[in-house]
């Protein structure tokens, strides 16, 4: 069941979808199910005017869409003849989108917003952006001769909107954008013989510039893998759907995927041998039992068929709340478990508080989400369940009940009281040392934050301040009390770290060095700074007497420079160099454009993979997604960055960005090197994943992961696209062996 909140009301809905559940008998059944909303309290202002002249009135529809990185938000359509919009949100931070209807128009690009509750925020008059800029190529196959039809995508990275076109018979297309910085790559469908394995490509042009010969070639998939679905007595099975891959033995790169009808497939690929793999639903009742392998030949087509296994075996359990030894109903939860490519999910029945989800033999991986607005909270993350076939495995799902509350006031560095900001309580002892709880400021700066008796950090974020966020404080929550009087205030800088940045074993780089800044009493602070010929310099404006922990990086398109330092500040300044080495690689930017309807599966170079389930996209039609590789992402406190994270995101036909809740969640899995952590002092099961909020200026870290330290990968299912990346806790985690004396 869906409530749709791209009307604008009084109040906003701000979760996803609700599954409702019935017997499978022929018995009347009656479920009543309640939403909880979000009270609009707060209003949007401002006016869209056409480029040029300014003119109040639009010759076109024109949407202001305001969505924060939850997926939490409205739309509203600008008045025509006056050209302004005002629109009712819920307080807090949102990112502020303008959809124009003619397509030879963008919207411009506004920063995050901060709406204060019960107060007005206006944005001001937002000028549209003509499209009087073209980027123009041919994509070619390997001999030089033109592809037709191929799409091809052109996006801003860290923007909103982007370009779509199609090749023409001679294999040339035109890309009408707006000047500034745009990554334009193919992206060949499932149903046509090529392959892109490319980086893209960066163009940078001027309004009303033309930017020609950006040229691709594709990679010709003339060898055809005829596959069909098996069971384990080897007859077809029909009545599965889902998605095939096919990739390359020995170059990882080389691959490609087709929907599975009716429990066949087609996957067109260039020659070689390949591992074909099934990927199924986690509604289906059958799973993969393993890759097989094939050989093609160019222009040949090899029939192979994929073994598939019923689910005969079952995991079982309840909501456990441990500290109460009891069963906990009436709270909506469900559960995802994950074993060797398969995913399953199933949901917790209120009634009685048990669920039940079959599967077939393995060792499972499973993890947990409960409702926030149960007044219950999961004690763990994930487990790892094996099964055996045919057997019933008990797995019960802890849970705690919000039976302590934490109270006090924000303040602005001024003193006086501080509405919208973030509070957060992360959970440092026994049995609460997973959660991560939070809740808005009111109006007048007080909070109330109820959560499981336990020790927390309680500290404060804001999405868009000049201000430092107030230092940690430990907090004891007691059982079925108070702890109040709690007063976080935001700072003032009162010293400054600088110095200069060095890009090395670059041969001398021109662009943009990202700088962050964390310290241990939880500040956090970050720039963008300019660099030429691999040198420039930074300036942070940060609060003394702390140790502060310092990072740069410069990217690429496949590859990133990094630099980490430490300083221990006292009453003054400091000057600390930043020397970025590297390169360091990173996989290429994937796209690729299908039918929402269909089901469809993307693999990076490094193993990272999602999932998107048929109808999960709330659109309709072509959409393209976009996965790129980012360096720049900023580490803090609670969160060291892995590597690189990736951002997500995906566009419908017109090329306007997805926001809004997903119909069911997708399924993204991230690989790491376990020798790399070890190198590093870090355990793989200390590994989250996490995304960040730039309407909090916070990573937050889903409800429910599993972490396979068989596959080496951790996996999660989210129903909204931003930037997402692994991380740790900071610091270094030395293992010892275990000496036993007698």
């Amino acid at each position: 069941m869906v409530i749709s909140t791209t009307i604008p009301s009084a109040w906003v809905y701000p979760h996803p979808p609700q599954l409702v559940h019935f017997q499978h008998n022929v018995r009347p059944e009656r479920k009543q199910v309640d939403f909880t909303v979000l009270t609009a309290d707060a209003h949007v202002t401002g006016a869209v005017a056409m480029p040029g002249a300014g003119t109040a009135v639009l010759p076109f529809t024109v949407t202001v869409a305001l969505h924060n990185d939850e997926g939490i938000g409205v739309r509203t359509v600008v008045s025509p003849t006056g050209g302004t919009f005002d629109v009712a949100v819920p307080h807090g931070g949102y990112k502020v989108g303008v959809i124009p209807d003619d397509p030879g128009y963008m919207g411009p690009v506004v920063e995050p917003i901060q709406v204060p509750p019960n107060g007005t925020y206006d944005v001001g008059t937002l000028t549209l952006l003509e499209r009087d800029a073209f980027i123009t190529g041919t994509v070619t196959d390997e001999g030089g001769t033109g592809v037709t039809g191929v799409p091809v995508s052109a996006w801003r990275p860290g923007a909103p909107g982007g370009a779509r076109a199609v090749t023409g018979p001679d294999g040339q297309y035109v890309l009408p954008v707006v000047g500034g910085r745009w990554h334009v790559q193919p992206s060949p469908g499932p149903d046509q013989p090529y392959l892109y394995t490319g980086p893209g490509a960066r163009v940078v042009l001027s309004p009303t510039q033309t930017v020609s010969d950006v040229n691709f070639s594709l990679v010709t998939a003339d060898a055809t893998i005829e596959g069909l679905l098996v069971n384990e007595a080897g007859a077809p099975v029909t009545d599965a759907e889902g998605w095939a891959g096919a990739t390359h033995a020995l170059t990882p790169t080389l691959h490609n995927g087709a929907p599975i009808q009716a429990g066949a497939f087609t996957i067109h690929v260039p020659p070689g041998t390949y591992r074909v793999a099934a990927h199924l639903p986690a509604g289906s009742p059958y799973m993969s039992a393993g890759e097989r392998g094939v050989t093609v030949s160019a222009g040949g087509t090899t029939p192979v068929t994929v073994t598939v296994k019923e689910k005969d075996a079952r995991i079982v359990g309840a909501l456990w709340d441990s500290r109460n030894q009891a069963i906990v109903a009436g709270v909506e939860a469900s559960v995802a478990a994950w074993a060797g490519g398969n995913w399953m999910r199933t949901s917790v029945d209120p009634g009685n508080g048990a669920y039940t989800m079959s599967v077939a033999a393995g060792l499972w991986h499973l993890g947990y989400r409960v409702d926030p607005r149960s007044g219950y909270v999961g004690l763990r993350h994930h487990e790892n369940v094996p099964v055996a076939s045919g057997q019933t495995v008990p797995a019960p799902l802890p849970v705690a009940e919000r039976d302590s509350l934490i109270t006090g006031t924000v303040l602005g560095p001024d003193g006086a009281p501080l509405a919208g900001a973030r509070v957060t309580a992360d959970g440092i002892g026994p049995q609460v040392s997973e959660l991560w709880l939070s809740t808005l400021s009111a109006g007048d700066g007080s909070f109330r934050l109820a959560v499981p008796y336990g020790l927390y950090h309680l500290g404060a974020t804001l999405g868009v301040s000049d201000s430092i966020k107030p230092a940690l404080r430990r907090v004891v929550a007691p059982p079925g009390g108070v702890s109040g009087g709690h007063v976080l205030q935001f700072r003032r800088p009162d010293a400054v770290i600088s110095g200069t940045v060095t890009v090395t074993n670059t041969g001398g780089v021109t662009g943009t060095v990202f700088v962050w800044a964390w310290s241990d009493d939880d500040a956090f602070v970050k720039a963008r700074v300019p660099v030429t010929n691999s040198l420039g310099s930074y300036s942070l404006d940060v609060v003394s007497n702390t140790t502060w922990h310092l990072g740069a990086v410069y990217e690429t398109l496949s590859q990133y420079w990094l630099a980490q330092e430490e300083v221990v500040l006292g009453a003054g300044g400091a000057t600390q160099e930043l020397v970025l080495t590297g390169p360091h690689p990173k996989p290429a930017p994937v796209v690729v454009t299908f039918d929402a309807s269909q089901p469809q599966r993307i693999v990076l170079s490094d193993g990272t993979h999602i999932y998107v389930p048929a109808g999960a996209l709330p659109v309709e039609g072509l959409v393209t997604l976009h996965v790129v590789p980012i360096a720049t992402l900023p580490h803090q406190r609670h969160a060291n960055v892995h590597r690189y994270g990736y951002a997500f995101t995906a566009v419908d036909a017109e090329g306007q960005p997805i926001s809004e809740h997903f119909n069911q969640e997708v399924v993204i899995g991230f690989a790491y090197d376990e020798r790399e952590l070890w190198r590093q002092g870090i355990a793989e099961h200390f590994l989250k994943p996490a995304y960040f909020s730039t309407t909090t200026n916070r990573w937050t870290f889903p409800e429910s992961y599993v972490v396979d330290t068989d596959a080496d990968r951790v996996v999660m299912q989210i129903d909204h696209f931003t930037d997402f990346a692994l991380v740790s806790e900071p610091g270094f985690r030395v293992f010892l062996p275990l000496v036993l004396r007698h």
